[in-house]
């Protein structure tokens, strides 16, 4: 798509979609950060950017380990761009990071298994904003409206939507 502006026009006319962004692309990785934290539903694909580049300085992409180490943490989602780099030369990277067990298995899982709708185990209960203990599962367009009810969100528990612009 390019600029983040335009997926943040999008995402304000369809709030319900789920959308990642990806590759986070430079010069716009700022840019692309206020985006994904104002969407609930929008994610950050770390994939195609070599891990090693989010903790390099003046790389441009170093905001992207800071946020998703903290507020963004939950929306960020690692793919290794195999086979442009080798799967086990992408995880080396990662964990070269020095990010936390929670935060790493966010980035490695949860955050792509809560996109997809898919059940997850939270492994963090203690740390987790969802205080979640148990597998949680998040509703499909498929579901009636009373079956969503029923279901445990995480997007329930997060800020509230801002206005559109």
């Amino acid at each position: 798509i390019g600029r983040p502006e335009y997926i943040d026009n999008v995402m304000v006319r369809y709030p319900e979609l789920r959308a990642v962004a990806s590759p986070p692309g430079w010069p716009w990785v700022q840019e692309l950060i206020g985006v994904a934290w104002r969407h609930p539903n929008l994610y950050i694909g770390v994939l195609a950017v070599r891990p090693k580049l989010l903790a390099k300085m003046h790389s441009g992409y170093e905001p992207l380990l800071q946020y998703g180490r903290t507020i963004l943490k939950e929306k960020i989602i690692f793919g290794s761009a195999f086979p442009m780099m080798p799967v086990e030369t992408a995880l080396a990277e990662l964990d070269g990071l020095g990010l936390d067990d929670h935060t790493r298995r966010l980035w490695l899982h949860d955050n792509a298994a809560r996109l997809l709708g898919l059940p997850f185990l939270c492994t963090a209960a203690l740390y987790c904003r969802w205080n979640c203990a148990a597998p949680v599962t998040l509703p499909r367009s498929d579901q009636s409206s009373d079956d969503r009810a029923e279901t445990k969100d995480p997007a329930q528990h997060r800020r509230p939507r801002q206005n559109p612009r």
